[in-house]
């Protein structure tokens, strides 16, 4: 095809009245051969489809036609007062406006570029304009010239509207925002050779603008200056001087119009954030508060339109990899045809069984209509009797709508009840109403439609007939004339010999009517809603996580108003807490790391299964022979293919096939009968925010629900992550246990048509022990909730602690995610000793028969944790390994300087670290003693143990790695004594006390404010590395007295809020003085900003020899504040090598000494042990000494006077600070001031003459 077609498709003609976007042509910009300087008008209607600002993806040298930034952010802040503006005139180009401002000489590369372009541009202008074209160009011109008519009425209408909107807002008419194309198809009226010509020398001008652009960006200084954006334009224009395809408009596209662009863009957007924060902060400093922020949505805008323009690229990335790729849809398409065909074929079956059996019809309709009071229901069609179907579907929904309303007022009492932990009254509601606490979560519907009875839905009456006509003559004897049809199929349901051996399922699906369906026919024929209540809860199950989910539904939506505003708010920022990109990637991380232990935990499983199968088949023929073939069957299982395969179905659904689990997940979970276990793994934050009130019109919703829309959009990297675990994990397990359970393909079964069978439970051997379809469906959802951490807790303390936590809004005040701290604590005690769960149970007869799930689980799960474990014990052990137990090496950098990776954050890799580092210093009895590590060592995987735990062990560390931050926080306590002062009269307050205490209230209340805080810490994070703000950690503390509002005030410093405007203001802030690190600072910051992966420098082999013997930074760091602090830690530092090398001596001492000692001493303590307690001593010594001899009084050398005179009056004890107090006030009658060094002298002497007046009596 000709570069000058113009293709016109049949669907873009016949959408004239409708309104098109502003169109962008695809036009290939000069070239050096014949036929470069053409327009293809192939893609012009397509373009009309196209936001205005979507760019094409040509990727040819010379880029399609774009409108090329004119002005940006920088340049608007340029003075054009000689800009001239005539309404009658152009706006002068953004070359001629950059050589006002600049008042500067082009760049001669820039120059010659510009001649060389422009004398390409006007060679091929001359051939056109000659008319030079070949015959098959004329012919392509003519033949097109129609089609290009149908655009005219969009141009002029386009360009009508753009002339309108210039005059009303009185505009010059050049600045309204027409389109090029418009112009162009206007003025050359559809002649697509004159099109051709106007575009050559509107090209023009787009050399001259370019040279403008690229000028101004390479005379940028300072922190105006754009490094990325100059060096970019910098290379380009030397590859240009050898390449004439690459001309100035092509390389200010690249450049400029590249800002929108996938990745390219987005790392200028975030170069130029330098320049745009400063202009920010002059705003706001100048009180110019809207042009401040309206910079700050520039710059995110900035970025974001790069973001967003990457997702397209990801987008497109993520199809070569199976997320809606060709074989993923093929797949779907040939599920989907079959699915059809099959449910195509069952309605037409009910519909013949049906028309053979219109007495069941017509006896159905009549003893429905009975039941309801005589209400018609029916009409006569061809002398038979028929269901009318409008009428019965306004009679079935006046009969469901009552049995909703009494469903809510039942609901409404057991709740209430449930709330106040009434065992009693729920004892009296459960006997009152015939239906257990539990089972009232069960069959709660959201609406009356569904409690609607199907008989009466137009596309079920004749299933529900075929039904009845297949059952009646399969049971005659079970169907009682002296019953209604209903009364009989209900006696039949609850029959557990039909149900047991699948008789009723299969009826079921061969007429497509599922099992909830039957029930709700079956319950609901009656008009009395009581009775429908309570048949509903003998027939339907729910399943677990139904009723959870409808359990914590309904007691959420109950809570007064002010807690259910409160909770909203404080969800808004658990929200904002996992809303940074390092959380998302830390997440997926440890979802990785939780698959590969799932994956031995399958095969184990499945394992275990066989050998409790085949044990229990062959238990009467002994226990001896019952275990060999148990032992037999184990092994087979272990090795099989089919094992491995189903057991590593996860894996391969998540990471390979990530776009076909979500269609898979989708189609067989998007349904009624599983609309709960949908709703579990992906949308459980709309549903909280329903529960609490969202749209219901509360106060402060309209503000709240705006909120919540940002944060659920800032969480949307961890959302994704999220679901392709659940997605992935749902599928691979579903796959799992269908093959297991049933002994056939999931996806071959789906694609077979099978999916209603399936459903209903047909053709799959159920029987006892064997699970039904919907049961796997539970524990695949359960399975995805539970590797995401989302699962109900399991122990039931646990669960009701964390809803508890959860509905009062004390995440605030405890954790703020209950649930995953939990679930991590029942997970790490599953990995480390869950087979005694199931062992002890057993052994004490709490538990008989053979293994079930949990069981299985348990054991599984500790073999899993097991090779875990040995693993990070192996690396514990190894040369090289740091001496701080969560570190990893991480290699070598830039610098030549080894770095260690921070494994805190990526769960459960720290647990495991630490349980390994406790193995490895336990006492070898208690290695022998404990079941576990005695396997362990007698196969070889772990040794002796040294001895060390109890010299090592941290409670407050433990508590920190199994129980999270708020297991080491203790401010709940200051809050404790403030009240506990309050109600006992506070008196003359103790300075000192006073100010720990608002020191320990101030950083609770600025820790929970920076969490609201936490999505902008990120632009914190970005301006680090870009340069703007240090890398070196600051040091917020000041030699200020302490308030509460001065250490909220410290942690927002500390976070960087405060100077997010200002940020190269850190610079001028003191930097944080560390004790074992030398010019500590943040490292390797843009893998932590996207990956979440933390490094520090390693310390040297002082450091590392100290932290082996249990002096760490925080151990080491100064207990000052401000200045004194920094000044110690300073000190400190100096004497590290002194104090290590007294370290070493220390232990080469007490090795020696251990030689002499006796044999009973070293048979109850080992050498390391000695040593330890030996050296660690000796450290401890030398530290104090150092602090108080070498250091002593120096650390106050730079610190302001009052501080100096405050810590001497600190010496004295809390009772003679109180008293001189109380001496200063009755002298001077006010309270003293902790920062005026006066008033602490005066303190320091009426302490000292307190003293002395006791002293001399």
């Amino acid at each position: 095809m000709s570069k000058y077609s113009v293709d016109f498709d049949d669907e873009a003609v016949d959408q004239e009245q409708q309104t098109v976007a502003n169109p962008q042509p695809q036009i290939n910009a000069p070239q050096s051969e014949t036929n470069k300087y053409s327009v293809d008008f192939e893609t012009v209607v397509d373009e009309l489809q196209q936001d205005p600002i979507e760019e094409s993806d040509n990727t040819t040298p010379i880029l399609d036609e774009v409108v090329t930034p004119t002005s940006t952010i920088d340049e608007e802040n340029v003075d054009q007062t000689n800009t001239i503006i005539d309404e009658e005139e152009e706006v002068y180009s953004t070359s001629t406006q950059t050589n006002i401002a600049l008042e500067q000489e082009f760049d001669p590369i820039i120059l010659d570029l510009l001649e060389r372009d422009k004398n390409v541009v006007m060679t091929e202008l001359d051939r056109l304009e000659k008319g030079e074209l070949t015959p098959e160009e004329r012919a392509e011109f003519k033949e097109r010239a129609e089609k290009a008519n149908l655009l005219l009425p969009y141009a002029q209408e386009r360009t009508d509207y753009a002339f309108a909107i210039g005059e009303r807002l009185n505009i010059p008419v050049s600045m309204a925002q027409t389109s090029e194309m418009d112009e162009l198809l206007l003025g050359a009226k559809s002649d697509p050779l004159q099109m051709a010509i106007g575009y050559q020398e509107r090209y023009l001008d787009k050399l001259d603008r370019a040279k403008g652009n690229l000028q101004y960006e390479l005379s940028k200084t300072g922190i105006y200056a754009n490094e990325a954006r100059k060096a970019s334009i910098i290379k380009l224009m030397q590859a240009a001087k050898t390449n004439d395809a690459l001309d100035l408009n092509t390389i200010d596209y690249i450049v400029f119009g590249g800002e929108f662009l996938p990745f390219y863009g987005a790392f200028l957007a975030v170069r130029d954030i330098p320049e745009n924060v400063k202009l920010a902060r002059e705003a706001w400093e100048e009180g110019r508060t809207g042009e401040a922020a309206l910079l700050g949505g520039a710059m995110t805008l900035e970025v974001g339109a790069s973001i967003f323009s990457a997702r397209a690229v990801v987008k497109g990335f993520k199809s070569v990899f199976g997320i809606k790729s060709q074989s993923t849809l093929d797949k779907m398409n040939s599920i989907r045809k079959a699915d059809k065909a099959e449910l195509e074929a069952r309605v037409k079956a009910a519909d013949e069984t049906a028309e053979a059996n219109p007495e069941i019809a017509e006896r159905l309709i009549k003893e429905f209509e009975k039941s309801i009071g005589g209400n018609s229901i029916s009409k006569m069609v061809d002398g038979k009797l028929v269901l009318d179907f409008d009428a019965a579907k306004k009679q079935g929904l006046l009969i469901a709508k009552e049995v909703h309303n009494l469903q809510d007022e039942r609901l409404k009492e057991f709740v209430a009840a449930i709330r106040s932990n009434d065992s009693k009254k729920i004892a009296e509601l459960e006997k009152k109403h015939g239906i257990g606490s539990e089972q009232v979560f069960a069959i709660l519907e959201e609406n009356s439609e569904g409690l609607m009875n199907p008989l009466l839905k137009a596309d079920k009456f004749n299933s529900i007939v075929a039904i009845a006509s297949d059952l009646q003559k399969k049971n005659p004897k079970a169907f009682s004339k002296d019953k209604t049809i209903i009364e009989n199929l209900f006696e039949l349901a609850v029959k557990q010999d039909i149900t047991e051996n699948n008789e009723l399922a299969d009826v079921l699906s061969k007429y497509n009517i599922n099992f909830d369906e039957f029930v709700l026919t079956v319950v609901g024929s009656g008009s009395e809603a009581g009775r429908t209540l309570q048949k509903l809860g003998q027939l339907r199950s729910g399943g677990a996580i139904k009723i959870d989910r409808k359990k914590n539904a309904a007691l959420e939506s109950s809570q007064n108003p002010f807690m259910s505003f409160w909770r909203r708010a404080e969800n808004i920022r658990r929200g904002g807490m996992v809303s940074m990109i390092k959380t998302a990637a830390r997440n997926f991380q440890s979802g990785t790391i939780r698959m590969s232990l799932e994956t031995l935990e399958n095969i184990s499983d499945t394992t275990i299964l066989a050998m409790s199968d085949e044990f229990n088949t062959f238990k009467n023929a002994g226990k001896i022979k019952a275990s060999i073939k148990a032992i037999g069957a184990g092994g087979k299982t272990l090795v099989s293919p089919e094992n491995w395969k189903g057991s590593m179905a996860a894996l391969k659904r998540i990471y390979a096939t990530p776009g076909l689990s979500k269609e898979l997940t989708q189609y067989i979970l998007d349904r009624p009968e599983f609309v709960n276990q949908y709703a579990a793994l992906f949308d459980n934050v709309n549903e909280v925010r329903r529960n609490t009130g969202a749209g219901k019109g509360m106060i402060g919703d309209k503000q709240l629900s705006a909120v919540e829309d940002v944060v659920s959009l800032l969480n949307t990297p961890n959302r994704i992550q999220e679901f392709v675990i659940r997605r992935g994990v749902f599928i691979g397990e579903l796959e799992r246990l269908v093959k297991r359970d049933y002994g056939i393909d999931l996806i071959e079964a789906l694609e077979g048509g099978k999916m209603t069978d399936l459903i209903n439970n047909v053709g799959l051997e159920a029987g006892k022990g064997v699970p039904r379809f919907e049961e796997l469906i539970e524990s695949a959802t359960k399975r995805a909730l539970d590797v995401t951490y989302a699962k109900a807790p399991d122990v039931s303390i646990f669960n009701e602690t964390s809803n508890f936590l959860t509905r009062t809004g004390l995440t605030a005040v405890t954790t703020p995610f209950p649930r995953f701290m939990f679930n991590s604590i029942e997970l790490m005690g599953q990995y480390s000793a869950g087979a005694f769960n199931p062992a002890i149970k057993h052994a004490l007869g709490m538990k008989k028969g053979p293994l079930d799930a949990k069981d299985r689980q348990n054991i599984s799960r500790n073999l899993s944790g097991l090779v875990a474990i040995t693993a990070a014990y192996q690396y514990r052990i190894s040369d090289g390994a740091p001496s701080e137990y969560q570190l990893i090496e991480g290699g070598e950098l830039e610098s030549g300087e080894e770095a260690n990776i921070d494994t805190a954050a990526q769960f459960p890799m720290r647990q495991f670290l630490w349980i390994a580092e406790a193995m490895k210093r336990l006492d070898p009895a208690a290695i022998d003693y404990i079941p576990q590590t005695r396997l362990m060592k007698e196969v070889g995987a772990i040794g002796d143990g040294d001895s060390t735990f109890d010299q090592w062990f941290d409670g407050r560390e433990a508590a920190e790695v199994f129980l999270g931050q708020s297991g080491r926080t203790a401010n709940a306590s200051v809050f404790v004594r403030e009240i506990a002062d309050i109600l006992g009269g506070r008196g003359m307050e103790d300075i000192t006390g006073a100010e720990a205490r608002d020191k320990a209230i101030g950083r609770a209340l600025g820790n929970y404010i920076r969490t609201y805080l936490i999505p902008i810490t990120q632009v914190v994070e970005i301006q680090r590395m870009i340069g703007v703000r240090p890398s070196e950690y600051i040091d917020a503390s000041t030699d200020e007295r302490i308030t509460i509002g001065g250490q909220v005030k410290r942690s927002l410093d500390q976070s960087g809020i405060t100077t997010l405007f200002n940020p190269s203001a850190e610079f001028d802030r003191p930097s944080r003085e560390f004790v074992l690190t030398e010019d500590n600072k943040r490292i390797r910051q843009p893998l932590s900003f996207a990956l979440g992966i933390t490094s520090y420098k390693k310390g040297d082999e002082d450091a590392e020899f100290l932290i082996k013997y249990g002096f760490e930074e925080k151990d080491l760091n100064s207990r000052e504040t401000g200045s004194v602090q920094r000044e110690e830690n300073r000190l400190m530092s100096q004497y590290i090598p002194m104090i290590a090398e007294n370290g070493r001596i220390a232990a080469r001492q007490a090795r020696n000494n251990y030689r002499t000692q006796s044999y009973q001493y070293k048979e109850n303590n080992t050498l390391e042990e000695h040593v330890y307690s030996a050296v660690r001593a000796a450290l401890d010594v030398q530290v104090k000494t150092t602090r108080r001899n070498l250091i002593g009084e120096d650390k106050f050398d730079t610190a302001p006077e009052h501080i100096q005179y405050r810590k001497k009056f600190d010496r004295f004890s809390k009772a003679i600070r109180a008293q001189a107090q109380r001496m200063f006030y009755g002298e001077v009658g006010e309270l003293p001031d902790p920062t005026d060094v006066d008033d602490l002298e005066s303190l320091i002497y009426y302490a000292e003459e307190y003293i002395a007046d006791y002293t001399e009596k």
